[in-house]
């Protein structure tokens, strides 16, 4: 019932839109919608040149197209349709600021996780990692399972972590783990498996989300066979965490939010650079203006005192180490906060 309510809901919303092919349509969004049948009844008996076979299609591609991906046609009932960001599993991976590693993950499929430690195990044995950035911006994926198996990687004990209508999911208890501080980047194109992976991952208190609001498209699918010999695939439920909390379908929110509209910074430290670990914005002048970071204000406070403008002194970037990327910004600067106070707690 639940589910017909929507459909009835979307109906009303994008019949009109849907059959723009057939004319111009004047288009508002009323506080109140206009109910399915006397907005369809209207079109079938008034519209011209438009048979009624043709408008129900126009009204199925607009309900699809406009509930995707909790909504997908397939052709084939094993069809599982890869979602936005599945061209690949495992993408980028580099060192930043000498000590934080970063690995981009483009999809959650059965390879990911073996490719995931393969690429991890490459960084840590040439470099002294203080800290791992992963980016689950624009994944998706829809195997689950390999997502359990990525979470798993950082928990060295028994941890509850997922239930995908296959029973709960556990962490294996092991000896060894990534006990590395982690910041999980997420936006607006994050879902299905990745999303459910940043879930995870901030539940089982491995990692603080930054970025923006993920897609909500983390679900259970049934396969519905139509008439035609197609196949409907409809979330018909949220995925369930380890602490029985729901992945909310509005999508999840970060624990740090970075607007996407924030200027362009530049990066000090790629791969091989050096200096105290601070972002740098453009100045009007054509020199670095310092970006001090919020989780040094708090480390400030912490000990006490504040830094000099001696302490903030560091070469300026080359063009080779340029980034336009404020979320991984953020996600660093939080990094050289954190090495900070365990150099002063030793």
């Amino acid at each position: 019932m639940h589910f017909m309510n929507t459909l009835r809901q979307a109906c009303g919303v994008v019949v009109a839109a849907a059959l723009v092919g057939f004319g111009s349509v004047v288009w508002s969004a009323p506080d109140v919608h206009p109910a399915f049948e006397e907005v369809s009844g209207l079109i079938r008996s008034n519209l011209a040149g438009a048979t009624p076979e043709q408008i129900d299609w126009k009204a199925v591609q607009g309900l699809i197209e406009n509930l995707a991906p909790r909504v997908l046609l397939v052709d084939q009932a094993g069809d599982n349709p890869p979602e936005a960001g599945d061209s690949g599993g495992v993408g980028d991976t580099e060192v930043y600021r000498e000590t934080v590693g970063y690995l981009q993950l483009r999809t959650i499929a059965a390879s990911t996780p073996q490719e995931f430690q393969r690429r991890y195990t490459a960084l840590i044995v040439s470099n002294r990692l203080t800290g791992l950035v992963l980016d689950l911006r624009g994944a998706g994926g829809n195997d689950y399972s390999a997502a359990v198996q990525l979470a798993d990687a950082f928990l060295m004990q028994e941890t509850p972590l997922l239930n995908w209508g296959e029973g709960l999911k556990r962490s294996r208890p092991k000896e060894t783990a990534i006990a590395l501080p982690v910041a999980v980047l997420v936006d607006g194109r994050t879902g299905g498996a990745a999303e459910a992976l940043a879930a995870m991952m901030r539940q089982s208190g491995v990692a603080l989300i930054f970025g923006g609001r993920t897609s909500g498209t983390a679900g259970i699918r049934r396969t519905f066979p139509l008439k035609n010999g197609q196949y409907l695939l409809i979330t018909v439920s949220s995925v369930q965490l380890g602490n029985a909390q729901m992945i909310p379908m509005d999508g999840l929110r970060p624990d740090v939010e970075v607007k996407a509209d924030l200027p362009a910074v530049r990066l000090d430290s790629a791969r091989g650079g050096s200096g105290s670990g601070f972002g740098a914005v453009q100045g009007t002048n054509g020199g670095p203006v310092r970006l001090r970071m919020d989780e040094a204000d708090l480390v400030r406070r912490w000990r006490g005192e504040m830094l000099t403008a001696k302490d903030l002194e560091q070469p300026s970037v080359t063009k080779g180490q340029e980034s336009r990327d404020p979320v991984l910004l953020r996600a660093l600067d939080l990094m050289d906060g954190l090495a900070i106070l365990r150099s002063w707690q030793k």
